[in-house]
């Protein structure tokens, strides 16, 4: 066997097929915690969020590291970025739901943040970073903890 018809596997294949099963796993997490809701169930979406998070730090470190990539670098970044806003809404969701804030996707293919009495909070584009969202519904969660919320009144009764 020849030293050059042997292949290196891809870093950043295995990387992102590694950050994709999180995200399946996470998914999965999420369905059975909707299905049935408790604390251990909570505990497991944000565990394997954090996991999904550190497969993607350490994908963005190698590519910071390496000078020749197999598919562009900008590409590979989007493609995670991407991987890990699936799990990002799922943790938003997981986080907020006990307060009542949950999202909807509009037909125009925006996003809306809505409380369980149904007002709306704010709407985003449909490629709005998560920060964006996330922001909008800690700041009504704060609302909520400080007695200030009219969306959130009575949620955690």
């Amino acid at each position: 066997m020849s030293i050059f018809s042997r292949k290196k596997p891809n870093r950043f294949l295995e990387l992102l097929i590694k950050q994709a099963e999180y995200t399946v796993e996470g998914m999965q997490a999420l369905l059975a915690y909707v299905k049935e809701p408790s604390e251990e169930g909570a505990q497991q979406v944000t565990h394997i969020e954090k996991e999904a998070d550190e497969v993607r730090r350490i994908l963005i470190d190698e590519l910071n590291r390496t000078f020749v990539t197999p598919i562009d670098r900008e590409d590979i970044f989007a493609l995670s970025l991407t991987i890990d806003d699936v799990l990002d809404y799922a943790l938003l969701t997981e986080e907020q739901r006990q307060a009542g804030l949950y999202l909807v996707r509009l037909n125009d293919g925006r996003v809306q943040l809505r409380c369980r009495n149904g007002a709306w909070i704010d709407t985003f584009d449909a490629d709005a970073p998560v920060s964006e969202v996330r922001y909008a519904a800690d700041m009504e969660m704060m609302k909520y903890w400080v007695g200030t919320s009219d969306c959130l009144e009575g949620a955690g009764e």
